[in-house]
């Protein structure tokens, strides 16, 4: 697990991505944005909302 601070680059691909999906919850956002980054999987209670925000990312409910 890595710790991502939420820096200006972040916060506008962020912003761009809740304009995009019509969603707000930022957290969400950036742990989708530094998924799409890395490449990575999320694992999550609630796929459905990184679903939304980015479809093509791999996601695993746990």
């Amino acid at each position: 697990m890595d710790i991502v601070a939420l820096d200006a680059d972040d916060a506008r691909r962020v912003g761009l991505m809740l304009s995009a999906s019509g969603t707000t919850d930022v957290v969400d956002a950036h742990v989708a944005v530094c998924a799409l980054r890395r490449g990575a999987p999320v694992l999550t209670s609630d796929p459905e909302d990184i679903e939304t925000l980015a479809p093509t990312i791999c996601v695993h409910r746990i």
